[in-house]
């Protein structure tokens, strides 16, 4: 007997719009998609900082299912704001939306086997299937140094950037020299009178080389018939190649750290500079910058790298390791998320009215990254050890493809709800572990990173190709699932 299951999406970034379009293909199921922010695009509504823009290549960084018109090898955030906006009209997503609703638990009934949901406002609602779609990198990271509070000039996290922000003739830190760092040091250093850039540890960087299409380029990507999924295969396959350098023992890894040595030689000028830069560690522990502006915008005289980890903050400006305090009238926090911090916006409850975070005492774990044992109809979208493999968007793809089918089979009657067998879920991390061990072992090499829970479990990184990935999904993905 065929019935129409209610599905609730919580996230309207681009974990949710996959969602919400792989149901809307394969399914007649009634869903809503839940977003606490006032518009879609999840982090690129949220990141707007100066120089934001993505680090992979445009036509990788999309969808499969929708061919679009890029303007340029890498898009920024106003591009992939724009995108997304195309995306959900494409597919008539917009009724579905409610913005501006933030979604606070999911209680799993079990006399009912639904879900209850609440949101903020108090609101309480009911679904079959519910779809965490909250992203991975989406609570800031705010430390907790001595003083900071009590800091007198203006502070803000690069995630939470105020509009109209006036960086002219005022002395600005810096702090952090990760991805987002390497876009705002070189977009704000024009306007600064003095820019100080405080790293606690060097990461290992690479030229993105990104640039506008040409109209040329733009017209066959339009016209040509297979043009741009030709061009999408090819960038899978160089990230495919690329991810083999993740493996210390390789020849490519040292191949990739001396490019690295060589970017570094050939674009900083000064010699201590080029010193502190350079990290000690193998290419690939900490996520590779891709960033082509950045060292250049070290050379300039009016921006210091202070390569010393910020201890305290004082009423006008910040101190170092060192104990150098440099007076500044602006903080800007580029110090990252709590990725390993997984649903942290979520109550999340599920058969018995055991919570999420009880589930994950020990391990932070789902089958395939999607599924947790003991959680009926819950699905996660950017789940655990599944960032990477090239294309965060094409990981999500799989991930909602698989959601979708399972409640493609609640419909039709041959499942009333889906579980995940325990042992299944044991095997499939135990896997994850081997594979992260042969084939990333440089993510486990003596830097500090974000991908180890405080036990030492690598717990978000995929350790393969995003070919491997599919392939792994499609056959593994009935296996572990018990049907009730």
């Amino acid at each position: 007997m065929r019935r129409r299951p209610r599905v609730a999406i919580i996230g309207a970034g681009f974990g949710g719009i996959a969602a919400a379009v792989n149901l809307r293909k394969r399914t007649h199921a009634d869903f809503v998609i839940f977003e606490n922010a006032a518009g879609v695009g999840g982090t690129w509504w949220h990141n707007r900082y100066p120089g934001c823009e993505v680090d992979v290549h445009s036509h990788a960084y999309s969808f499969s299912f929708a061919r679009y018109d890029w303007p340029r090898t890498h898009a920024t955030q106003p591009e992939l704001l724009r995108y997304a906006e195309d995306i959900v009209d494409l597919f008539g997503l917009r009724p579905h939306l409610r913005l501006s609703t933030a979604v606070t638990g999911v209680r799993w009934l079990d006399d009912q086997a639904r879900y209850e949901l609440r949101t903020a406002a108090g609101h309480t609602e009911y679904f079959d299937v519910v779809i965490s779609a909250v992203g991975l990198l989406s609570v800031p990271h705010i430390p907790e140094w001595p003083g900071l509070a009590d800091f007198g000039g203006v502070t803000f996290h690069t995630a939470q950037w105020p509009a109209g922000q006036d960086l002219a003739g005022r002395r600005v830190a810096v702090v952090g020299t990760g991805s987002t760092a390497a876009q705002v040091v070189p977009a704000v250093a024009d306007q600064a009178s003095m820019l100080y850039v405080f790293q606690r540890e060097p990461g290992w960087i690479e030229p993105k080389q990104e640039r506008p299409f040409s109209p040329a380029e733009r017209w066959v990507y339009r016209n040509v018939p297979g043009a741009q999924k030709a061009h999408r295969a090819w960038l899978f396959y160089k990230a495919t190649r690329r991810g083999l350098a993740f493996d210390l023992g390789s020849r490519r890894q040292a191949e990739r750290r001396d490019a690295c040595v060589s970017f570094i030689e050939s674009s900083v000028t000064d010699r201590s500079v080029r010193a502190s830069v350079t990290p000690e560690y193998p290419w690939g522990c900490k996520r590779v910058i891709l960033a082509s502006t950045f060292y250049a915008a070290l050379n300039r005289e009016n921006v210091e790298l202070v390569p010393h980890a910020v201890t305290s903050v004082t009423g006008s400006g910040v101190v170092d390791e060192t104990g150098t305090e440099r007076a500044v009238d602006v903080l800007v926090l580029s110090t990252g998320f709590q990725p390993t911090n997984f649903l942290a916006t979520l109550d999340v409850r599920g058969a018995g009215g055991v919570s999420l975070r009880e589930a994950w005492r020990s391990r932070t774990a789902a089958y395939l990254g999607i599924t947790v044992a003991g959680f009926p109809n819950f699905f996660i979208l950017y789940g655990p050890n599944t960032n990477g493999a090239g294309s965060i968007i094409a990981q999500l793809e799989r991930q909602a493809e698989f959601a979708a089918r399972a409640v493609a089979r609640i419909e039709r009657g041959r499942w009333r709800y889906v579980d995940t067998d325990s042992a299944a879920q044991d095997r499939y991390v135990a896997w994850i572990d081997r594979q992260l061990a042969a084939h990333a072992s440089a993510m486990d090499s003596s830097c500090t990173n974000y991908y180890h829970d405080s036990r030492g479990a690598n717990i978000t990184q995929w350790p393969s190709s995003h070919l491997k990935y599919l392939v792994t999904v499609r056959t593994l993905g009935r296996r572990g699932l018990r049907p009730g």
